[in-house]
């Protein structure tokens, strides 16, 4: 077999978040159903590049198979995989699991929660990456451990495509809809989808969100091949209405052939029309509206359309794993975006500005189901935070617990914190620490639940300073929400639980009290391009340098 030596990295890479609960929206039975005939990635469209630096032997591949009697069902379809792919690893790269890997475990994830199916077990792949992760000389102490992990993803993919693809007109025949055996011809798959070619639009996906992408794909690249797309220089910043410079003219001309500036003003004033046209531009840059022409403004003007185009055919890829329909109702979180979206029957009802992780506790991106509001909330501290952050603090402050309205356990017992002599330890501690309600708690007054592998919630916060901040990424990886409370009240507009006096009820208790609720689809998500619903073409930061892996797992291009 090879491989590299490089640490095995557990990072939650791009999405997605819609392919996890959108596939089972239009699922009616999990009976198993004649085979159908698949759809395989286009091969037309791949390098000479491998996918993947890695191999299993063929006979590991088919001892494997005939040892397990049960996997007698799947065994030829397993087989013939890897046959294709010269037993080429699928779900792992040199430097730890491709994008591909924890997408499938979102996937299954919300199979088990959406159907309360546990029978496809997925917890040996979860422990293995967990140990990783944990562990940073696991991977290289434990390297055949790979073969195994590589084999029974590959076997737990197919079991669970018998259960979840029944019953759907559609069936991948087999991984390589998802995961191609080479890496695919970057210049040539542009010039296949924007020039529409009929013969290309079986292998691609027919949702709302990939069809409007590709629209936009297509105008980019007229622009690339019909208009030149000079760097536009400024002498000085900011450019604000009422200035004159002669750099207008070309901001101006650029704006317009992105759709943003609709007047035939070609002259070097700064007019309201201009004002406007940039406050939209700014609007889909993710930037701060305020219609002047900033350094940072000018930046995201200047990009080369190359770039952008690279960009969105990157969110098209992840969107490869998307199906045809969503559900009508949904909470949706954009990462690069920093905001959170309410839909009710396919509208938008409100959108809210939100606190990600940063970048070294990155939010994971999965979908689950809202369960339950959480009044007066205990901070249940994790292990990472109490060993990076707390213990420290005690070891300087013995009455850093006290002050801060912590509380230690052991068990389900309470602990004096004073009994406990915390320099011996260094890392791990034989106990729990919770943040007990009330005013300090860094959960505020509220949580929401969504049951996940990444103990992952919403929650309020008694900072709120930080959603005045542009980019929000600061949080230890859950999502603090800017109006914890507006989302309390559309959840509980039409529940018994949601009336002014019960609320109130709840918020005036010095405990804990879980409300539960009828459950939401909820998606964390991560597009760094996207079409809104007005049909406005938005652009983000790679924050989490998702783009980037993408990019270096599927094209055979230089690095992002």
């Amino acid at each position: 077999m090879q491989r590299g030596n490089k640490k095995m990295k557990f990072v939650i890479y791009s999405l997605f978040y819609f392919i996890i609960v959108f596939l089972f929206s239009t699922i009616h039975s999990c009976k198993i159903s004649n085979k159908k005939k698949g759809i395989t990635q286009d091969s037309s469209l791949y390098s000479n590049e491998n996918y993947t630096p890695l191999f299993l032997d063929k006979s590991l591949v088919e001892n494997y198979l005939q040892a397990d009697t049960s996997l007698k069902t799947i065994a030829d379809e397993v087989l013939a995989f890897y046959q294709r792919r010269d037993y080429q690893f699928a779900w792992f790269q040199n430097d730890g699991d491709t994008k591909s890997l924890l997408n499938f475990l979102n996937l299954l994830d919300h199979y088990s929660y959406t159907f309360a199916d546990t029978s496809i077990n997925s917890r040996p792949i979860r422990s293995y990456l967990e140990s990783v992760a944990l562990d940073s000389t696991y991977f290289r102490r434990n390297l055949d451990d790979m073969d195994k992990i590589e084999l029974l993803s590959t076997v737990t993919y197919f079991q669970y495509a018998r259960k979840a693809y029944s019953g759907l007109e559609k069936d991948p025949k087999d991984l390589e809809w998802y995961i191609p055996r080479k890496k695919k011809n970057y210049q040539l798959l542009i010039e296949r989808i924007t020039c529409s070619d009929v013969e290309l639009e079986p292998y691609e996906p027919v949702n709302e969100f990939y069809r409007a992408l590709k629209k936009q794909l297509i105008v980019y690249r007229e622009l690339l091949h019909r208009k030149s797309w000079p760097v536009i220089l400024v002498d000085s910043f900011p450019l604000k209405f009422g200035d004159t410079a002669t750099s207008l003219i070309f901001i101006k001309e650029k704006l317009s052939w992105l759709g943003d500036f609709n007047s035939f003003d070609s002259s070097p004033i700064f007019s309201d029309s201009l004002q406007s046209a940039v406050k939209k531009f700014q609007f889909r840059m993710g930037l701060i509206q305020d219609g002047v022409i900033d350094s940072f403004t000018l930046l995201e003007l200047n990009k080369p359309l190359e770039e952008r185009i690279k960009q969105i055919s990157i969110n098209m890829e992840r969107l490869r794993w998307m199906p045809d329909s969503i559900p009508p109702d949904y909470i949706l979180v954009n990462i690069p975006d920093f905001n959170l979206y309410v839909y009710k029957s396919n509208q938008f009802v409100f959108k809210m500005p939100v606190v990600v992780g940063k970048n070294i506790t990155e939010t994971s991106i999965f979908s689950g189901q809202m369960t339950h509001i959480v009044f007066k909330p205990y901070w249940n501290i994790p292990a990472s935070i109490i060993q990076n952050e707390i213990l420290p603090r005690i070891k300087k402050n013995p009455m850093y617990l006290e002050l801060n309205g912590m509380e230690v356990l052991s068990g389900n017992q309470i602990v004096d914190p004073n009994s406990i002599s915390w320099k011996k330890y260094n890392a791990t501690i034989p106990y729990t620490i919770r943040q007990k309600p009330g005013l300090k708690n860094a959960l505020g007054n509220v949580k929401f639940l969504f049951p996940n592998s990444y103990s992952i919630y919403f929650h309020d916060t008694p900072s709120k300073k930080l959603f005045s901040e542009n980019a929000r990424a600061f949080s230890h990886g859950c999502i603090r929400l800017s109006d914890p409370m507006k989302l309390v009240n559309y959840i509980l507009r039409d529940d018994i639980n949601g009336t002014e006096d019960r609320i109130q009820e709840y918020l005036s208790k010095k405990t804990e009290t879980w409300v539960p609720i009828h459950p939401i689809p909820v998606f964390i998500c991560y597009f760094s391009s996207w079409v809104d619903i007005n049909g406005l073409l938005h652009f983000r930061k790679d924050i989490y340098g998702h783009d980037k892996r993408v990019n270096s797992e599927i094209y055979n291009i230089a690095p992002y």
